[in-house]
């Protein structure tokens, strides 16, 4: 049998042993490590880049930050949230000024204080040292300062917020059933419209304070709290942010009806500019012309004390307090607090390099813009709702809790175009935050930048990116 032909060989071409061509590798990776500042200087042995500047570009690798003094509330500037205010009729301030000589004023009856909450004990003065003084003082400001959420440190999560906004109703309550709501003796004055002895309704909730679904504020309270508290919010930015309404500064509830009172309290401008009227139509020379100046200062001396007075209960109450052991009428403000009270807005970088000016328009005007990376400060919330027993609450879930990786290895990188600069061998980075502001003048947001707060036990990691081009 004849066998098939085979083909002829073809010799293969032999596999190629020599290293193939490389182009030279040019990228410089940067690391630092920084704790207990916002600002890093750096000086290397040798130039970080071997060619001009202009031939490479840079952009931030990595950007991991620890913002544990990154406040979402403004604070260091003693800024009040909100407070809660007394109720009843009162007696004259010890800093008021006396009425004047000879003469009773228009409105005598209305001469109060700022009605906050009165003193606590007084553990006297000790030793007369610096610290038993300081004692002293936050022994007789404890309850001020218990009914009072100044913001005095960082805020870094709503849940803190709201945290503290619920200490301030514990306080409330926890004062009216060991305290009570005691009036004083002998005509004195009424410092509350409902009377509550101390020891009685042990169990009574009498204030409390919680979000809604929609994020927005909610104080809930029984009729004892209603008729003889109200609610202030001082600060302009923080009633459009509770309410988004400035011209709303209080809470009232009327404890028999529910109604909302519009103006619990009034100041003693209104007096005053009407006894600086009644002076300036004075004809010269005139006899009343000294009281009348004598009125003029007394009214000026309640507006810069800060005085108010108080309008009484309309429709006159009953006093029925019903289910006074219930938080049975309750207000809900307008605001979203998830969306609005946060002021953080971004994490910016800067840096001493030549990066060439981007356009950077901030609130309708242009201003230039070196930053290195930007970083919106966004947090998401969720909230579910669970029925515990026969109540129903909500639970807030805050997202990025402690150390969060801003820009990571899954993160799209924006590289900067560099300009001509030779032997970059110091390199400073600044860590800045951009938050939100507000005028009081114009009643306008803005936005401002500062360096971000960063003190001994916080850190940060960067991790710049050279790509020649």
């Amino acid at each position: 049998m004849a066998h098939a032909t085979q083909p002829l060989h073809v010799p293969h071409e032999q596999l190629r042993t020599e290293a193939p061509g490389r182009k030279e590798h040019s990228d410089k990776y940067v690391s630092a490590f920084v704790s207990g500042s916002a600002t890093v200087d750096m000086t290397f042995r040798n130039p970080i880049l071997q060619k001009s500047a202009d031939h490479f570009k840079v952009g931030i690798d990595e950007l991991t930050v620890n913002p544990g003094n990154l406040s979402l509330l403004e604070y260091g500037t003693n800024d009040v949230l909100f407070r809660v205010l007394r109720r009843g009729r009162n007696v004259p301030h010890a800093a008021d000024p006396a009425p004047p000589g000879g003469q009773e004023p228009p409105h005598p009856e209305e001469h109060h204080l700022n009605f906050q909450m009165i003193d606590g004990p007084d553990p006297g003065q000790g030793d007369g040292s610096a610290e038993a003084l300081a004692r002293q003082a936050a022994s007789i400001n404890m309850w001020r300062d218990a009914f009072e959420f100044k913001i005095d440190r960082a805020f870094i999560t709503i849940l803190e917020v709201l945290g503290r906004a619920r200490e301030v109703s514990t306080a409330v309550g926890t004062y009216v059933r060991e305290q009570g709501l005691v009036n004083p003796a002998n005509g004195v004055g009424a410092l509350w419209t409902v009377a509550t002895v101390a020891g009685e309704d042990q169990d009574a909730t009498h204030f409390d304070i919680d979000l809604t679904m929609n994020g927005q504020l909610r104080f809930l309270g029984n009729r004892v709290f209603w008729a003889n508290f109200t609610i202030e919010v001082p600060k302009q930015k923080y009633r459009q942010v509770i309410f988004k309404d400035v011209d709303q500064e209080y809470v009232s509830l009327h404890p028999g009806t529910g109604n909302e009172i519009a103006r619990p309290y009034d100041d003693f401008k209104a007096y005053y500019d009407e006894a600086v009227a009644a002076l300036a139509a004075l004809p010269p020379n005139d006899p009343e012309t000294q009281n009348m100046q004598a009125l003029v200062d007394y009214y000026n001396g309640l507006v810069q004390n800060k005085s108010l007075h108080n309008y009484p209960l309309d429709p006159v109450w009953d006093g029925n307090l019903g289910d006074h052991d219930k938080l049975g009428l309750s207000f809900v403000c307008d605001g979203n607090l998830l969306n609005t009270l946060d002021r953080r807005v971004t994490l910016e970088v800067g840096c001493s390099l030549p990066v060439k000016n981007s356009p950077l328009v901030d609130h309708g005007q242009e201003a230039p813009d070196f930053v290195l990376g930007r970083y919106m400060f966004h947090q998401p919330y969720s909230m579910d709702a669970a029925l515990i027993g026969t109540a129903a609450s909500n639970f807030l879930t805050v997202p990025h809790l402690g150390t969060i990786t801003v820009q990571g290895p899954r993160d799209r990188v924006v590289y900067h175009h560099l300009q001509p600069q030779q032997k970059i061998q110091v390199l400073r980075l600044k860590l800045w935050a951009r938050v939100r502001t507000y005028d009081e003048t114009t009643r306008k947001w803005g936005m401002k930048t500062i360096v971000c707060p960063v003190e001994d036990i916080d850190y940060w990691h960067i991790r710049l990116h050279f790509l020649e081009k």
